[in-house]
């Protein structure tokens, strides 16, 4: 039973991320109206360095946190956190079907335009109260590519309807076009980053 537990040893970076995880969601309001309102913590590095482990447990510890303060511990019609990964290919269609399978929804005939498609996953993480989104594996939404871009497009704008704090966690994002071009700038000027590396024990500092 002990080694089935999800034990973390929360590490400076671990500590750090947990600060900006508690800083977005500080910073998400009730109006999300403007790219100013939207702000990221974002958790890069190698792989291997425990972005995905640590993103999972602040997910975790805020749900639990937020559930005991508000008395809805075993309410089912509340979602203090979203947990999504991104497909290997992404596309805006298979992104959203991400959320939707999280969250329980059918995905809705391919008639369904991507507006509808993404109004749908608004409109849950609304009614859930949804104050929490992480999405790992973010590096695979490539910007390279017309449907890289796409995505990239529609997961800002569909950040900015969402009173919620964002969490991406991948290898290292900040090299991606995900934080490139236009509004991958803006993006990038309203991320909190936090860098996972391998900890060394060869110098004092490390040591330290």
């Amino acid at each position: 039973d002990w080694f089935a537990e999800p034990h973390v040893v929360v590490l400076p970076t671990v500590e750090a991320a947990r600060r900006n995880v508690r800083d977005v969601i500080r910073r998400a309001t009730a109006n999300v109206v403007s790219p100013r309102d939207t702000w990221y913590a974002v958790l890069t590095g190698a792989p291997t360095t425990g972005k995905t482990t640590a993103a999972t447990w602040l997910g975790r510890k805020y749900e639990q946190q937020v559930r005991e303060a508000t008395g809805r511990k075993d309410d089912p019609t509340f979602a203090p956190v979203v947990y999504v990964e991104m497909p290997g290919t992404v596309t805006e269609k298979n992104m959203m079907g991400k959320f939707l399978t999280f969250l329980g929804l059918p995905d809705p005939p391919a008639r369904v335009t991507m507006e509808e498609r993404t109004d749908r996953v608004v409109k849950a993480l609304r009614d859930l109260d949804t104050s929490l989104v992480i999405i790992d594996d973010i590096h695979l939404v490539r910007g390279t590519s017309s449907s890289g871009r796409d995505s990239a497009n529609t997961l800002t704008q569909f950040s900015r309807r969402v009173a919620a704090g964002f969490v991406y966690a991948g290898v290292d994002v900040q090299d991606t076009n995900l934080f490139a071009g236009p509004v991958g700038q803006q993006t990038k000027g309203r991320a909190k980053v936090t860098r996972f590396t391998n900890y060394g024990y060869s110098t004092d500092a490390q040591r330290e």
